[in-house]
């Protein structure tokens, strides 16, 4: 047991963190460790570690956030005055979430007041604030068989009413079938809710819809679902947790069919959903239940509300001797802790070493822009030279005659090379525009990460890496140099008898710069190296950067980036390398601020004109 623990203890502290906010519970670091030694055997403690894994903590934040999402479902027209609930007393979860959902769908308090009611007042509301729409907040909907209680109470009315006091007038109910009623679900455990709510819809005639900002359908308890690659293991995890949750409910005086339907969590779900302020039923027991095990209190991790009333009546506390133990192997781990670090590339939260970048196809390419490239050949001038080259220049009469290389002859000849020699020089240069615009797309932003998954945190962090511009460049891509045409265009007016010749390079226009920052444009095939240091990166923590990749070589689509990671605390350097990938895709989109610049940036190059 003490190899397990110690070989977790990072794994304990991240999700110590995790359940923080839970509220029936001070769940720490100590607590977690507690919960797993409870188990006594290794290899079924090991079974429970994977469990944890699994479990789905909902905040209140990520709570408000699914609420929205449901919301953000029901048609915009009901939504002009609606009449907001929580599906439960002022006491219930219902209500506590729902105070604080509210607060993020209306601007001020004067409007959520006019947009919200209670249970308790619902039907006088109905009366007199017109709604033109209902919308009921809860956590989740799991059998539906709670909703079904429910609508009976309101509608209906009950002897032992559970959640709604008093039910509605029929001049209330009257007005309430008459509206679209909408119920928002953090998350959706059970499909089994569908046919409940057709049954209420078909029961009492109602517009009714459910609407939910997430689904678990899963059973995490069966292989299909588990977190076991081996059938062998997810049956014996399945088998352990029927074991303990029988014991666990030797309180309850069920029938055999009834504690059978319960020993995976109710109906058997297998859920690992936790909510911060309490636990739905069909979390697996062993997570939420008092009781005893092996004839020894099981304290449970996210205790219940009930469970926790009966432990403080029990006056049931953690073990100080098994505390004691936990300390010292938590001593024992600090010493053995070291930080470990992986470099990658995030994407959609995930470290990567792989990089793909979507790029069009040529195909595509030209299709979108290729009518931007097309130029017109620049064409001599027609000129009807004197008969013989004894003309006279007007301003040397002389000239024209002694010197040939000064006739009228030689200078058109000279001219008309001119342009050939610029019409050359221009399609070289289109060519180079089409390259570096190729170049431009052929890019992505990427945020490059150094995440600390040991148990220390890492001291005088270092990463380089080194890349060869003649294949691609990781930086600002206004750093390389545009291409420019040197030439200007010849004009027949400068080639004649007398006149100054002209041919000269226009100015090259060097690189946009930051204002305030002098930046060395990038030599094509020179190596460059990137360095990046962090004082500190602590445990579970991450030290980041974002740059821009962009392919330089349009002959290759795979590279290799190298990089090297330096620290304090280790000797010996971490190597390793990302993979680049650039897919040529038929399906490329341009946004439209891409797109717009590309074009402006084509034209503007076509010119030889400078770009920011």
């Amino acid at each position: 047991m003490e190899e397990l623990i110690l070989a977790n203890l990072t794994l304990f502290k991240e999700l110590a963190d995790k359940y923080k906010t839970y509220q029936n519970a001070s769940i720490d670091f100590k607590r977690i460790i507690y919960f797993v030694m409870q188990l006594k055997d290794r290899d079924k403690a090991a079974k429970i570690i994977e469990l944890l894994k699994r479990i789905d903590f909902l905040d209140s934040a990520k709570i408000t956030y699914l609420l929205q999402s449901a919301y953000k479902q029901i048609d915009p027209e009901f939504l002009k005055k609606p009449l907001i609930c929580p599906l439960g007393s002022i006491q219930d979860s219902s209500a506590l979430i729902c105070n604080k959902l509210i607060k993020t769908l209306f601007e001020d308090e004067k409007a959520s007041l006019n947009y919200t009611s209670e249970l308790s007042n619902l039907g006088p509301d109905l009366e007199k604030k017109h709604p033109s729409c209902i919308v009921f907040f809860d956590d989740n909907i799991t059998s539906g068989t709670q909703l079904v209680q429910f609508f009976k109470e309101l509608l209906e009315g009950d002897k032992d009413p559970e959640i709604v006091k008093e039910k509605l007038t029929s001049e209330q109910t009257e007005i309430f079938k008459q509206i679209p009623i909408r119920i928002c679900f953090a998350i959706k455990l059970d499909s089994g809710c569908d046919a409940k709510v057709e049954e209420i819809r078909e029961r009492y005639g109602l517009n009714l819809q459910i609407l939910f900002g997430k689904a678990d359908l899963n059973n995490h308890l069966d292989f299909g679902s588990s977190p076991f690659a081996d059938r062998t293991e997810a049956d014996a995890t399945r088998e352990l947790i029927m074991e303990i949750s029988t014991q666990l409910y030797k309180n309850k005086s069920w029938n055999k069919e009834t504690l059978y339907s319960r020993l995976l969590g109710y109906g058997n779900l297998g859920k690992v959903t936790v909510f911060y302020h309490n636990i739905p039923k069909s979390l697996i027991p062993i997570f939420w239940k008092y009781g005893t095990y092996k004839g020894y209190p099981w304290i449970p991790l996210f205790p219940e509300n009930k469970e926790v009333l009966e432990m403080d009546k029990n006056e049931i506390e953690m073990d100080q001797d098994k505390l004691s133990l936990i300390d010292v192997w938590i001593a024992q781990g600090n010493e053995q802790r070291k930080p470990e670090l992986k470099f990658g590339v995030l994407i959609d939260g995930t470290l990567n070493n792989e990089i793909v970048i979507e790029i069009p196809s040529q195909e595509l390419f030209m299709s979108r822009y290729g009518r931007y490239f097309e130029i017109k050949e620049l064409k001599a001038e027609e000129y009807n030279i004197p008969i013989g080259d004894q003309f006279y220049n007007t301003f040397n009469p002389v000239r024209d005659y002694a010197d040939k290389s000064n006739s009228y002859r030689g200078r058109y000849l000279n001219y008309v090379d001119a342009v050939h020699n610029y019409n050359q020089a221009f399609a070289d240069h289109i060519n180079n525009v089409m390259t570096y615009i190729l170049q431009y797309i052929a890019a992505k932003e990427f945020r490059f990460i150094v995440r600390n998954t040991g148990g220390k945190a890492a001291s005088h962090v270092i990463i380089r890496f080194d890349y060869n511009s003649g294949e691609f460049i990781i930086g600002n891509f206004r750093d390389i140099p545009k291409p420019m045409l040197d030439m200007k265009k010849p004009d027949w007016k400068n080639f004649k008898p007398g006149a100054v010749t002209i041919i000269s390079q226009s100015p090259l226009i060097d690189l946009s710069m930051v204002t305030g920052v002098k930046r060395e444009p990038y030599i094509i095939g020179k190596n460059y190296e990137i360095t990046k240091r962090w004082e500190r990166i602590g445990h579970n923590d991450s030290g980041e950067m974002t740059l821009d990749i962009h392919r330089i070589n349009g002959d290759k689509l795979e590279f290799e980036l190298p990089f090297e990671i330096n620290m304090d605390e280790q000797a010996e350097t971490i190597s390793g390398s990302l993979q680049i990938r650039f897919v040529p895709s038929d399906n490329w989109q341009p946004c439209n601020e891409l797109d717009k610049g590309v074009k402006k940036m084509i034209e503007e190059l076509k010119s030889g004109k400078d770009t920011c």
